[in-house]
């Protein structure tokens, strides 16, 4: 038998899933149908590259935001180490609440990308908190991308972002 598992070693309750499932296979356990199911749907994606991976997260992004979210994206890729929400405002020239109203919302698509690019790493790591701020860092991988894509790449459909 052959199984193929695709999963986010970041996230512990993935790695729990998974060494539950490995677990039951190697003492001669059933799994449920549900499992069988998930467990088929996993070895269905495709698996590529860190760089691949992160190139199709990116471009998945891409297509759920606009302008506004697109910069505050590539200004993010542009700092050199760690980060804070005022260094992003204050490249973009906006006011703190402007910037974190986008990046609470460009959450809520970061979120819905993970789940349609399985493996996907994530697109901001929570760094420290230092004077009263977190400091954030973009994985190298999603970094790359995110500096080598065009803000005004076009949607799907053509059309293009606002």
């Amino acid at each position: 038998m052959v199984v193929s598992i695709n999963f986010n070693p970041d996230d512990p309750q993935d790695v729990a899933a998974v060494r539950d499932v490995l677990d039951r296979l190697d003492h001669g356990q059933a799994i449920t149908p549900g499992e069988q199911s998930v467990l088929a749907a996993a070895a269905a994606q495709p698996v590529g590259s860190v760089e691949s991976v992160a190139a199709a997260a990116v471009a998945d992004l891409w297509s759920r935001t606009g302008l506004s979210h697109r910069a505050l994206l590539k200004a993010s890729a542009e700092q050199t180490g760690d980060f804070s929400l005022k260094e992003i405002g204050e490249t973009l020239d906006l006011p703190p609440n402007s910037v974190r109203s986008r990046f609470a919302n460009l959450g809520r698509s970061v979120k819905a990308m993970r789940e349609a690019v399985p493996g996907a790493p994530p697109v901001f790591k929570e760094h420290d908190r230092r004077d009263g701020r977190w400091h954030f860092t973009m994985p190298a991988a999603i970094r790359e991308v995110v500096l080598h894509t065009d803000l005004n790449q076009p949607y799907s459909d053509g059309s293009l972002p606002t």
